[in-house]
């Protein structure tokens, strides 16, 4: 998934510049850093990414198509046989 790959290396070098001055143990300065970029790096895909046509035009992703009510999914459900 390339937004999440684009997106993810400004995150944690942003949360690592921030956890890097805390006194703590490396240990936990990891989990910080790892859980903290997880976390942004996902919200950050889904609010700039996923919800707007121009980003997932730039990221090269698919328009979101917009289901009607009576038109079957493509997705789970029972097949038709």
């Amino acid at each position: 998934m390339l937004p999440l790959y684009v997106l993810h290396q400004p995150i944690v070098v942003a949360v690592a510049f921030g956890v890097v001055r805390l006194e703590a143990p490396i240990a936990v300065k990891y989990v910080i850093i790892a859980a903290g970029s997880f976390a942004l790096t996902v919200a950050a895909y889904d609010v700039l990414v996923r919800r707007t046509r121009l980003t997932r035009f730039l990221f090269g992703m698919r328009t979101a198509r917009k289901v009607t009510a009576g038109e079957p999914s493509r997705r789970g459900g029972p097949a038709s046989g």
